[in-house]
């Protein structure tokens, strides 16, 4: 497990180093200072629909796990033989993973249409974990990439519907994968 553990921190960092396609100077980076470093010419529309593989890390208000742990960073990889994997980097939680998984994520994509962020990366460096970077980077089967990086909404609709479409998958496949909710009165 400690394996499987340490391979996929490491993608995990090599995908977070690819992030914006660029690195920023850490020297030039200050606490609260802006980060931009967007692809203007990004395209912003994806034609394919067929996700291959899936990031996505934030924070959020609205759904945590034991110990009050509100960080959430989601991911779907090749497994080989043309499978997948999902997993919750942090809680250590994983699973096989499927085309219904993917068009569940698709179905978020498009209804929150974030394609059209696609290039952007600009945030503010070194605030607090609910403000920080928020991260999605989605590869499909076309070649297309859907990648931008923007300082997080801990109260943002698309990554709650993402965590929820991932809690809903583990349940599926009978992990116990503990998420409290909380939803505003009236929901």
């Amino acid at each position: 497990m400690k394996k499987q553990w340490k391979k996929l921190i490491s993608a995990a960092m090599a995908l977070l180093m690819m992030g914006c396609g660029k690195t920023a100077d850490p020297d030039d980076t200050i606490t609260g200072g802006r980060i931009n470093m967007t692809d203007p010419d990004a395209p912003k529309m994806i034609q394919s629909k067929d996700i291959v593989e899936f990031y996505a890390s934030f924070f959020l208000y609205t759904r945590w796990r034991p110990e009050e742990h509100h960080s959430f960073q989601f991911q779907i990889k090749p497994a080989g033989g043309g499978t997948w994997t999902a997993a919750e980097t942090y809680s250590e939680t994983s699973c096989p993973a499927d085309e219904t998984l993917m068009t569940a994520l698709q179905d978020v994509i498009d209804r929150y249409e974030l394609a059209s962020m696609n290039g952007v990366c600009e945030y503010t460096a070194g605030v607090a974990p609910e403000y920080g970077e928020c991260i999605l980077r989605v590869t499909y089967a076309s070649g297309e990439i859907l990648n931008f990086t923007v300082d997080n909404d801990p109260e943002a609709e698309w990554s709650t519907m993402f965590c929820d479409v991932f809690a809903d998958w583990f349940q599926k496949n009978d992990i116990l994968w503990e998420l409290e909710k909380w939803e505003e009165i009236g929901e």
